[in-house]
């Protein structure tokens, strides 16, 4: 008979192990989103699946942000109560009891719209695997964001070398670019990560005020929606070479694709808690895979591909320093 210690190892070790599937799921679609993000902006295919061509532009990045949320936003709102029974109370506690917290979640709303529409436009010049490795860059600006709104501890020697990593890892990858014709994408993406590492600073800092994901996550996209609304009333999207319903197609396939990454990341934080910062980390390199499927590709430099797994590694020291002062 199983003793019941071995029980609770065996149970363990398979909340582990379904924690970290989910997680690589989520870093594999947001890797694929990546890549069909690429394909759509210049015109391309995927596996010899046309896919055509939006355009360049912050425009049709607004556009594909705001096709992505029509699916995602409703789709929350109706899986919030089942997910989080009192999204609903902790709604209203927010718009009448308080309103400064509910005008910092906002805010990092805000944030998470400009990185979206960067980093978009930054993808559609240089590419998947170089602007995701942008983006994931953004430790470099929330770690000392972070210890500013008091949401992360100091760092230890680990963490700073996962820090000298990242730097040093993106400024490989951007180095064969930065004599190129598209130094503004590259400053772009740069812009993505400083914007990202505010909305998880801001994020990071509403779950120390006790707020609950799912109704951070619904304010947040919400004020997304609303913005890449008013931006396309003002600014009307031009289609370059592809059809209103193949555009309208490919949006409710990010847009599907993105919320399936938003479940299985929170299902994975709530199984596994910090480890899934691990596995995040290396949806750079997975980008990098995952683009050559896509047409077309994207070919890096060796210095690129050693710049990019330098990000990775730094990333995964982070998240392993975060796993380390979650269990103090």
């Amino acid at each position: 008979m199983m003793e019941p210690n071995s029980r609770v190892l065996d149970r363990s070790g398979e909340s582990l192990r379904k924690g970290l599937m989910l997680s690589a799921i989520a870093a594999t679609l947001m890797a694929w989103h990546f890549g069909l993000i690429g394909a759509l902006i210049q015109g391309g295919s995927w596996l010899g699946l046309t896919i055509g061509q939006l355009g360049l532009g912050l425009v049709p990045a607004v556009a594909i942000l705001w096709l992505r949320m029509l699916v995602t936003l409703p789709a929350l709102v109706l899986l919030a109560p089942q997910l989080y029974r009192n999204t609903w109370h902790d709604l209203q506690d927010w718009i009448y009891n308080r309103e400064r917290l509910l005008l910092l979640l906002m805010g990092s709303g805000v944030a998470l719209f400009c990185s979206q529409v960067l980093l978009y436009y930054s993808i559609g010049q240089v590419g998947p695997a170089l602007g995701a490795a942008l983006l994931f860059l953004y430790p470099l600006t929330a770690v000392p964001l972070g210890a500013l709104l008091r949401t992360e501890r100091g760092l230890t020697p680990l963490g700073m070398l996962g820090l000298v990593a990242i730097a040093m890892g993106g400024f490989l990858t951007v180095r064969p670019t930065l004599s190129a014709t598209t130094p503004l994408a590259i400053w772009l993406g740069l812009l993505a990560s400083i914007a990202f590492s505010s909305y998880i600073a801001l994020t990071n800092f509403s779950y120390r005020q006790r707020c609950h994901p799912i109704p951070v996550g619904l304010v947040q996209f919400s004020t997304v929606t609303v913005l890449s609304t008013l931006v396309l009333l003002v600014r009307p999207l031009k289609l370059a070479n592809i059809s209103w319903l193949s555009f309208a197609m490919w949006g409710i396939i990010l847009g599907v694709v993105m919320l399936l990454v938003y479940l299985f990341s929170y299902s994975s934080l709530r199984i596994i808690g910090t480890r899934t910062a691990i596995v995040a980390a290396s949806t750079p390199v997975i980008t990098s895979l995952i683009g050559w499927s896509f047409m077309p590709a994207s070919p890096l430099e060796i210095i690129q591909w050693t710049g990019i797994l330098l990000v990775t590694v730094g990333g995964i020291a982070l998240g392993q320093e975060k796993l380390s002062n979650s269990r103090l």
